[in-house]
């Protein structure tokens, strides 16, 4: 889900260095405009992004119906396995990712529910005696699900280790100073969408055929 997604926090750390020169007299990171590629590849991203919105939209009923919905959010664990990162010698670590929908009400036509913040998140822990030294969750969001677009899309990395959690840094499309990189948080995003909505009609479909197979046993028990 969230493949190389720490090279894209290496680049977005860095950026500010590479554009130390260009900044506006606030003292602030002057924001590099779109090229005519890039903007209409965010109009591509766009429409998809709304058509998945309200595909999954229309999935939740069937969730709320299992009994999946819960406080008002659907959360879906999507995978635990462990791994190790180069960059941190041989230690081992285990990743946890899910994403989690937080819903307000009905659609006005009532065919889905309203999606408020859709959150897809990867928790990295290190494994070990010192498993609870290092853990870090990293987290793309869109803070205004309800509305079309992507402007609520961000990017959060919280780092945790034994002096205590660090201040949570975002990155989002008015911040992050390289367009390239703001093209690449929507794509991700953009992404994500796309497997949480296969997830779903996963689920959808396996609960499709349980019934099929109860129903054919059921069928042949009056013969």
């Amino acid at each position: 889900m969230f493949k190389k997604i720490s090279g894209f926090i290496i680049v977005l750390l860095l950026q500010n260095h590479l554009f130390s020169a260009d900044v506006d007299q606030s003292g602030n990171f002057k924001i590099k405009p779109y090229s005519q590629k890039q903007e209409s590849d965010l109009t591509i991203l766009s429409k998809d992004i709304d058509d998945f919105h309200k595909k999954i939209s229309e999935l939740l009923p069937f969730m709320e119906k299992e009994k999946k919905i819960k406080d008002g959010k659907y959360i879906k664990q999507l995978s635990a396995y462990r791994d190790s990162f180069p960059l941190r010698t041989a230690d081992q670590f285990m990743v946890n990712e899910q994403f989690m929908i937080s819903l307000g009400g009905r659609t006005v036509d009532g065919k889905g529910f309203v999606l408020e913040n859709i959150t897809f998140s990867r928790r990295v822990s290190r494994l070990g005696k010192l498993k609870d030294e290092l853990k870090s969750l990293y987290e793309i969001a869109n803070t205004s699900a309800s509305k079309s677009g992507y402007e609520g899309i961000e990017l959060r990395l919280t780092n945790t280790n034994a002096t205590g959690t660090a201040p949570v840094k975002i990155y989002n499309l008015k911040n992050i100073v390289d367009p390239r990189e703001r093209v690449r948080l929507v794509r991700h995003y953009r992404n994500n969408l796309e497997l949480a909505l296969r997830q779903m009609d996963k689920v959808i479909q396996n609960n499709f055929r349980f019934e099929e197979i109860e129903t054919e046993r059921t069928m042949r028990e009056l013969h």
